[in-house]
């Protein structure tokens, strides 16, 4: 397991997000994924993904020692300016519910999930939230 194991993990548990709809193809019309193409919904509601990995730390002694990998998926929740910040801080909550802290997600621990300040980018307004994970691995 490494973090690309652990991108893929938590990207796929996000799918579980409450509210996402899947269309016939089963893609998820409101999900920039990284690495994949995106058209904004017409209703401009939508999420972006972002998985920012780190250096593995090591944490114990000897060549079979574990490392333990720590990262952070980003999800920016985008939403109209007309219809204020309340939908954005909504979406919030279901994140922080999906991604409660002290979880695990295919022994990938959840530490905390948290947001910072949303901002306005034209007609949008974007809240960063970010779902902080761990892992510890065999080399």
């Amino acid at each position: 397991m490494t973090d690309a194991h652990i991108e893929e993990s938590v990207i796929n548990k996000f799918k579980e997000l409450e509210g996402l709809t899947i269309d016939d193809a089963g893609n998820y019309p409101e999900v920039a994924f990284p690495y994949q193409s995106f058209s904004r919904p017409a209703d401009g509601y939508w999420y972006e993904l972002f998985y920012i990995p780190s250096e593995p730390i090591q944490i114990e002694l000897g060549e079979e020692a574990r490392s333990r990998w720590v990262g952070i998926l980003q999800v920016n929740v985008v939403v109209p300016k007309e219809s204020g910040i309340e939908p954005a801080l909504a979406r919030f909550d279901s994140i922080a519910k999906l991604f409660r802290a002290g979880s695990y997600i295919d022994n990938i621990r959840v530490n905390r999930t948290y947001r910072s300040s949303a901002y306005e980018d034209g007609d949008f307004y974007v809240l960063p939230v970010y779902v902080e994970v761990w892992a510890d691995l065999d080399r």
